[in-house]
């Protein structure tokens, strides 16, 4: 994360466990497992909270995560989504803000602090998050926001206009349990060599399976070395290859990760982690859901949460690294989204693990979270060449972008300058056409100008300080 991000920490867990970031979004079609109405909070506090939060869209994550940071103080400034939005997480949207009439009421001044994004399938919000990004407020998505990786690498560039890169939410990356999960891992001492992912659902299809496919990346962000080949099987004669697929993923020192999907009738997760020694199972209903973790020799150990408990440890956070999480609470909120009290850790093997203090992971790093949605790319790829497609980690900039912009205009201003000579030398010499003597000076202004155009990349640079 450049300057100014409020995401990147160490990551202390040894071996092929790799920095933490991951694709989520909402649900694809909107009936989900595990899915729960998210309980407006009832804001009758009087005292007025130092900070205002808005919503961008829609979708059940959005909700939760919205709900979530009103818990820490938050004023509902107001929310926006498109006219034809028919999403029902929308009615719940409504009770927690007020309806705003257009986007552009959130580029006033000082308007709100926090701009929270949900779920845009259909390429809704792209040109509101143009502008937001350059103001100066926090933009965070319920990520993946959509499956475009390069519209993420484009809010990156237009963000360094104002407080940076947005933040990343991934409810599956903030899972109460995926602590508990690397630290059984830490106690491996040796490598992972494989990991198995496997994810049977009935809507599986392109609407559905490739957000799944996202909010799967980043915990093989976590597990393996980030890939640098995949390749993918789709079941043969198929009219829509993503019900049935196979990824085998690779990289030159992690483990070897397969993931599928499959059509079935009840929704399951299940992850395999095999080392030389060892074996875990984790299974759920669907991987925001609660867990069951199994270890070879040992017992099972139940890891229960409900959906709204990602949205809340993020928006704590959040709340601590500004400096503005209330102490009290300052909002009453509806039992349905208090805090569950807390418990005696259990005796027994998982006391072991629960009594550890939790791993500070960077949570919500967005140029791994573009690098998980161009892992979804590659998978299309795959399957439209029928052949293993290479990965590379690489960073992008606007100097970047110029200088390939620049490379491409050359090649093209060589052929340009080919045929100009032809024409005025050979043709119009030829020919007795007096103009033909001209040709030169032409070429001359084509370089001339394209030379000119260089000296942009020395000119003054932008300033890596946010604002």
């Amino acid at each position: 994360m450049p300057a100014g991000g409020f995401c990147t920490f160490p990551f202390p867990v040894p071996g092929t466990l790799r920095r933490l970031a991951t694709p989520q979004a909402a649900f694809g079609p909107e009936k989900t497992p595990c899915q729960q109405s998210v309980t407006p909070v009832n804001n009758t506090k009087q005292e007025t909270p130092r900070w205002s939060v808005a919503a961008l869209g829609s979708g059940w994550h959005l909700a939760r995560l919205a709900a979530a940071f009103l818990q820490q103080g938050a004023r509902p400034w107001g929310w926006w989504a498109p006219a034809e939005e028919s999403d029902p997480s929308a009615g719940q949207l409504q009770k927690q803000f007020p309806v705003l009439p257009h986007w552009e009421t959130l580029l006033e001044p000082e308007a709100v602090q926090v701009v929270l994004v949900g779920k845009d399938p259909r390429a809704e919000l792209q040109e509101p998050l143009r502008h937001l990004v350059q103001q100066p407020l926090q933009v965070i998505l319920c990520h993946p926001m959509c499956l475009e990786w390069m519209f993420y690498y484009e809010l990156e560039m237009h963000a360094q206009e104002g407080l940076g890169p947005p933040l990343a939410w991934s409810p599956v990356i903030w899972h109460p349990g995926l602590e508990v999960l690397l630290l059984r891992l830490e106690r491996w001492e040796e490598p992972l060599e494989r990991v198995v992912m496997q994810w049977e659902s009935p809507q599986q299809g392109r609407e559905s399976t490739p957000w799944e496919l996202a909010r799967c990346a980043g915990l093989l962000r976590v597990l393996a070395e980030p890939p640098n080949q995949v390749a993918a099987t789709a079941l043969p004669g198929a009219e829509d290859p993503w019900q049935h697929l196979e990824l085998q993923l690779s990289s030159p020192h992690g483990p070897l990760v397969r993931w599928s999907a499959r059509v079935a009738q009840q929704s399951c997760f299940q992850m395999e982690l095999l080392s030389r020694k060892h074996r875990l199972v984790l299974q759920a209903e669907h991987p925001e859901c609660s867990w069951t973790l199994e270890e070879e020799g040992g017992e099972p150990l139940r890891l229960q949460v409900v959906p709204e408990d990602a949205a809340r440890r993020f928006a704590r956070w959040w709340a601590k690294e500004q400096g503005v999480a209330p102490e009290p609470p300052r909002q009453q909120v509806e039992p349905s989204l208090q805090e569950p009290p807390r418990q005696k850790p259990p005796a027994g093997p998982a006391a072991e693990v629960l009594r550890v203090r939790p791993l500070e992971l960077p949570h919500a790093d967005f140029d791994a979270a573009a690098r998980e949605l161009e892992l979804v790319g590659a998978v299309e790829e795959s399957l439209r060449r029928g052949r293993r497609i290479q990965l590379h980690e690489m960073q992008y900039s606007e100097q970047q972008v110029f200088r390939g912009l620049m490379s491409a205009l050359g090649c093209g201003l060589l052929v340009l300058s080919l045929i100009v000579f032809v024409v005025g030398e050979l043709v119009a010499g030829r020919m007795g056409w007096g103009w033909g003597r001209w040709w030169p000076v032409v070429l001359l202004v084509l370089l001339g100008g394209f030379l000119l155009v260089q000296l942009l990349q020395f000119g003054p640079a932008r300033s890596e300080q946010r604002k």
